[in-house]
């Protein structure tokens, strides 16, 4: 008996380590090739970018601008692989976010109340105040704007009005004082009619009859209408004058701020924060899809300026030299990252901004431009 459990000992020896053999195998077999390389695979984020230049713009090597080396460098710092979805409007890229379809929207974003219900935001990643861009002023175009404005003064409708009621009143006039006074003093007023059209253009105008002063009574009765349509005639034209030269002097003085802008249409990009404060502030505007289609506008003279954020604009003056930015920068606003909500990478997000804004990095990219 004992002869045989020794017989039968290694055998269950040599089956224990097959067994151990196996095993080991099957776990190597599971483990993955980046754990046993000792490289962990990187966080694949889904980036939306907004189609905003120089923010962030599609190119034929991927999107390119500022937001997206930004976003590049704090991807470089925590390991991550950037998987870019080009968006063309801001509403589609919220609804990227909150779709989860991408977990991080960048390009010159700027936070609202109401974005804020359905999204979270980044910490802000800079400052940004807005600024006017406006045609610069010569000579000879005030001298051309002036005339043309003057023009338009004596041919604008209520000044032709005047006119009108002006010259029936003197036809009207000058034929019944021929009526009336053409029997009695015919010296005074002759039958033709032209002598008569005369006096009562003069007692329209000059308020007084002259030398030639009705012997009738109905004659004088049209002297004193004459007379009393001839004050409140001057009266309306004085005012559409004064009236016409200060809207006309206002919409062809020189802007050299925000504040001279005042009843003048200014062009401005749509879904930016440019476009909020102009109409909180109650000014004029016309929307435009890009910074570049607003500038096209001013230089065919449909707007008197532009207003948008002050790097683009900045950027607009290296290519147009017939343009200035004028007056001191207003409407300072934060620009952020969009995240989804409750998304983990946001305190990492966080943490990398203020580490890029405190290093000499940040001042690159933003003197770069991202390119």
């Amino acid at each position: 008996m004992t002869s045989r459990r020794f017989a039968t000992l290694p055998w269950l020896l040599a089956l224990c380590m097959l067994l151990w053999a196996m095993g080991q195998a099957s776990a190597g077999a599971a483990e993955p090739d980046s754990a046993r390389s000792g490289t962990a695979k990187p966080l694949v984020v889904r980036v939306a970018t907004l189609d905003n230049p120089p923010y962030a713009s599609p190119g034929r090597n991927g999107p390119h601008g500022i937001s997206i080396a930004v976003f590049n460098a704090i991807a470089a710092k925590n390991g991550w692989a950037v998987e870019y979805l080009p968006q063309r409007t801001l509403n589609d890229l919220t609804n990227a976010i909150i779709s989860h379809q991408a977990d991080i929207g960048i390009g010159g974003i700027t936070p609202t109340p109401e974005l804020a219900l359905v999204v979270d935001f980044s910490d802000a990643n800079q400052i940004v105040p807005l600024d006017l861009l406006v045609k610069k002023e010569g000579v000879w175009s005030r001298r051309l704007e002036t005339i043309q404005s003057m023009t338009h003064l004596f041919v604008s409708s209520e000044m032709l009005l005047l006119i009108l009621v002006g010259l029936v009143a003197v036809l009207i006039g000058g034929y019944v004082i021929r009526l009336i006074e053409r029997r009695r003093d015919p010296d005074m007023f002759p039958r033709e009619f032209r002598h008569n059209a005369w006096w009562a253009a003069q007692t329209l105008v000059a308020h007084n009859c002259g030398s030639k002063l009705p012997s009738s009574e109905r004659g004088r009765y049209v002297a004193m209408l004459l007379m009393l349509g001839g004050t409140v005639f001057t009266a309306e034209i004085t005012a559409v004058l004064t009236t016409s030269l200060a809207a006309s002097f206002r919409a062809t003085a020189p802007i050299t701020s925000i504040g001279d802008v005042e009843s003048r249409l200014v062009a401005t990009v749509r879904d930016s924060y440019a476009k909020t404060w102009l109409q909180q502030n109650l000014i004029n505007l016309r929307t435009y899809r890009s910074v570049d289609e607003s500038v096209t506008a001013l230089e065919h003279g449909q707007v008197s300026g532009v207003v948008s954020d002050e790097l683009p604009l900045r950027r607009v003056l290296n290519t147009h030299a017939d343009l200035e930015i004028v007056g001191d920068s207003f409407g300072s606003h934060p620009h952020a990252f969009m995240v989804v909500k409750r998304s983990p990478l946001l305190p990492a997000l966080n943490q990398s901004i203020a580490q890029l804004l405190s290093s000499q990095d940040w001042a690159k990219l933003r003197a770069d431009g991202g390119e």
